[in-house]
């Protein structure tokens, strides 16, 4: 299933989701989905403030959506943050815990 993602979204990539967030590559392994984005952020923003609010946004959406199940069955998810020059914002994990 998780495979089947991968094969129908990356030949999709890069794609832009809204002003400020471009998906740039999707990747399975061992139980773990990787989703990487750039994204615009002002300069006045920590990383450390932008890493931790899309983790709460993100988790919400991700708790509340099918993907809980897979968490459920031991799966991660871990959303990785870029600026759009490549270098890393950030990221984070989401396993079932995280949903509690």
């Amino acid at each position: 299933m998780m495979m089947n993602v991968v094969a129908k979204t990356k030949p999709q990539l890069p794609k832009k989701l809204d002003e400020i967030t471009t998906m740039t590559d999707i990747s399975y392994g061992e139980k773990r989905m990787t989703y990487v984005y750039d994204l615009i952020v002002r300069p006045a923003q920590s990383s450390d403030e932008v890493i931790s609010a899309l983790r709460k946004i993100v988790a919400s959406r991700i708790c509340a959506s099918q993907l809980k199940r897979a968490m459920d069955y031991g799966f991660t998810f871990t959303f990785r943050y870029n600026h759009p020059r490549g270098s890393a914002i950030g990221e984070f994990s989401l396993a079932a815990a995280d949903c509690a």
